[in-house]
């Protein structure tokens, strides 16, 4: 009876504790196989949280943005709006409240007169600055466009 059910190395069915065995070790031997397996190690290879990325399945139910390596190919305007109006906002608030902490902060700090599109716009150069020195570093050019989304949201706060 050994191999009845079309793999050849599969324990007897009947030895119920082997057979379960076999089964979970065929199973996590297929998703190491899996494009979403190999896209989790690539998102935590980059020090990220597989959990907080978008998901990706198999070839049918893929993100169409996600390529092969795990690397996001939307335009990085795209991945901004959605870093923006979604993870962030879900972790630290709307942005012009966030932007408005960190001007009181920032005034508390160094006396100056700050507000919540100052911080926003002080952002966009601190990012401007490191894309200069690393030209090939996308992620500060999807900052840029999620600090510029931010100061309009507090330009346009129409909550």
């Amino acid at each position: 009876m050994k191999g009845d059910i079309g793999f050849p190395d599969a324990p007897d069915p009947r030895d119920l504790e082997r057979a379960a065995r076999w089964q979970s070790e065929e199973a996590q031997a297929v998703y190491e196989r899996s494009r979403f397996a190999q896209r989790a190690q690539a998102v935590a290879g980059r020090g990220q949280n597989p959990d907080t990325q978008p998901y990706v399945g198999d070839d049918d139910h893929a993100e169409p943005w996600i390529d092969r390596g795990g690397r996001d190919t939307r335009s990085p305007a795209l991945e901004a709006h959605d870093i923006v109006h979604g993870a962030r906002r879900e972790k630290y608030g709307h942005p012009a409240d966030n932007l408005a902490h960190t001007a009181d902060l920032w005034r508390a700090q160094f006396g100056w007169d700050v507000s919540a599109g100052d911080v926003a716009l002080a952002q966009v150069l601190l990012k401007m600055s490191r894309l200069r020195r690393s030209p090939e570093h996308r992620d500060n050019v999807v900052d840029i466009v999620g600090y510029a989304e931010a100061y309009w949201l507090t330009v346009e706060d129409d909550r």
